[in-house]
């Protein structure tokens, strides 16, 4: 699986733009505790989504080998999709 990556920087945020063959492109949000308090850090993390356009319930948990593998186990009809867009 390869995968292209640019990255943004916004703040104490890192934006990890990829495109992952097979699976598709995805957003990761990274924001370090460098930006002072855990709230703050918090409200700078929201204020990037937001400005993305982005809403946490599309939020994705997993690997993208994770991603690949549940793929491969829906294609196989053991697993239902957990988000329809």
């Amino acid at each position: 699986m390869r995968k292209q990556r640019r990255l943004w920087i916004v703040g104490s945020t890192g934006i990890h733009l990829d495109s992952v063959e097979g699976l598709g492109d995805f957003v990761e949000l990274e924001t370090v505790l460098s930006c002072g308090s855990q709230d703050d850090c918090q409200a700078e993390h929201e204020r990037v989504l937001a400005l993305l356009g982005i809403d946490p319930a599309d939020a994705i948990a997993g690997s993208y080998i994770d991603l690949a593998a549940g793929q491969a186990r829906y294609r196989a009809g053991q697993v239902r999709p957990l988000h329809n867009p």
